[in-house]
C-alpha cells in the first residue's frame, strides 16, 4: 500500500525508462538489447519498494538502503563482464538512480543508509512532492512527454540527424539514382568551374567518384 508521500510506481518507471535511454544514446545499445533493458529497468525500478513490501517493514525502508544495493550491483557488476554484456548493470544502475532521485524531492526523503534514521532530502520542505497531489501529477506528465520522443528516437522511428549533402564551394552535379550514405566534403577551384561530379554506389560499402571537365568534351 502506498504512503501519501510515496511517488507512484508508474512515475518510478518512467523516470527509470528516460535513465535508461540516456544510457542507450552515450553508448549505443544494440535494439535487442536496448528493449530487454527497457524491460528490465522498468521491473528494477519499483523493486526498493517491492522489497519492503516483501519484507513487511516501514516504506522506504531495508529495501532502499544503500547496505543492501551496493553489494547487489557489484555482483551484479561482476556477472554482466563475464558475459561481456552490461545491459543488467546499466538496468539496475539507471533504476535505482532514478527512484532516489525522485524519492528525494519528496516528503520523507531517501533513507541512504537505512536501518540508520538518517534521511536525505532535497529542496525546500514547501517544494518537496506530495502523492496526489498537482505536482505529482505534474511531475509524471511532464517525465511522459519526455518519454515518447525519446522511445521514438531510440528505435529510429524518427531521426533528428541532419540530412546529409554534398557540400561545395561550387556547385557540382551529383547522380540522383544513388545514394551517398556519408558526407562527402567536395572543394573546387575556381579554375574548375565547368566541371561536373558524379557519385555512384558501386558496392554497399564502395563510393566511386567521377570528375569530369566540360571544356575537354
Amino acid at each position: 500500500m502506498l504512503e501519501a508521500n510515496e511517488m507512484r510506481y508508474y512515475t518510478h518507471i518512467v523516470a527509470a525508462i528516460l535513465f535508461f535511454l540516456l544510457f542507450d544514446y552515450i553508448f549505443n545499445i544494440e535494439n535487442e538489447d536496448l528493449l530487454f533493458g527497457i524491460i528490465l529497468t522498468s521491473f528494477i525500478s519499483v523493486f526498493p519498494d517491492l522489497i519492503d513490501i516483501i519484507s513487511k517493514s516501514k516504506h522506504r525502508g531495508f529495501g532502499h538502503s544503500l547496505l543492501l544495493w551496493i553489494p547487489i550491483i557489484f555482483l551484479i557488476g561482476i556477472i554482466s563482464f563475464n558475459i561481456g554484456n552490461l545491459i543488467i548493470l546499466a538496468a539496475v544502475l539507471t533504476a535505482l538512480v532514478s527512484h532516489i532521485l525522485l524519492d528525494i524531492i519528496t516528503k520523507h526523503g531517501y533513507p541512504f543508509l537505512y536501518p540508520k534514521k538518517t534521511i536525505f532530502v532535497a529542496l525546500n520542505e514547501k517544494r518537496r512532492i506530495k502523492t496526489g497531489t498537482k505536482q505529482d501529477k505534474a511531475v509524471f506528465i511532464f517525465l511522459i512527454l519526455l518519454l515518447i520522443p525519446a522511445l521514438l528516437f531510440s528505435f529510429d522511428i524518427i531521426n533528428f540527424k541532419p540530412p546529409q549533402y554534398l557540400s561545395s564551394n561550387q556547385a557540382g552535379t551529383i547522380d540522383q539514382n544513388h545514394s551517398v550514405k556519408e558526407n562527402i566534403n567536395v572543394n573546387i577551384d575556381s579554375h574548375m568551374k565547368n566541371t561536373n561530379i558524379t557519385i555512384k554506389n558501386v558496392k554497399e560499402d564502395e563510393i566511386q567518384i567521377t570528375v569530369k571537365n566540360i571544356n575537354m568534351t
